[in-house]
């Protein structure tokens, strides 16, 4: 297109410009549809936001995901794929470690460790995913980091000691 234009037309072409070159596009209008499987992604996705926000800089696990993080990624962004996996592979089993009875001692453990250094926990206001404590945030952010080999994780969130998960709470902030 050789002519200046702006806008849309009729509700179905936008022209604009873009690097100073002309050009049309169909006018899309994005949805929402706010379904399960989009809370699901959404809430997964947050969750590890959230968690890797409470990781200070300088910290313990800040220091030690830095040293492995490759240097095409962010800490965060590399810390985040490895705790949701493939298709969050990783994350899925670790909230059904998590949530298993077997491991409920552990998982109170994370609980109380992840309340204290102020993780807290959150659910979205559509679908049926359900709420993410803050304590599945932390063991999440654990067994990431054991499967990195990461010291600060010596062994997975399922036999952690009250100590170790005490420890590992630490290196969020220090």
């Amino acid at each position: 297109m050789s002519f200046d234009a702006s806008g849309s037309v009729g509700g179905t072409a936008v022209y604009s410009k873009w690097k100073g070159r002309n050009y049309t596009r169909l006018r899309v209008i994005p949805r929402n549809p706010k379904s399960d499987s989009q809370a699901e992604v959404r809430t997964k996705l947050a969750s590890l936001g959230k968690n890797n926000k409470k990781i200070v800089n300088p910290s313990d696990i800040y220091d030690q995901v830095l040293a492995v993080t490759p240097t095409d990624q962010s800490w965060m962004s590399y810390l985040a794929s490895i705790m949701a996996g493939s298709n969050f592979a990783t994350y899925d089993s670790a909230k059904d470690d998590y949530e298993n009875e077997t491991y409920s001692s552990e998982a109170a453990f994370f609980d109380t460790e992840a309340a204290a250094i102020g993780l807290a926990s959150f659910e979205l206001p559509y679908g049926s995913y359900g709420a993410v404590s803050a304590g599945l945030q932390m063991w999440i952010c654990a067994r990431a980091c054991f499967l990195l080999g990461l010291a600060i994780a010596p062994e997975d969130p399922t036999v952690m000691s009250e100590v170790q998960v005490q420890a590992f709470a630490a290196a969020y902030l220090a």
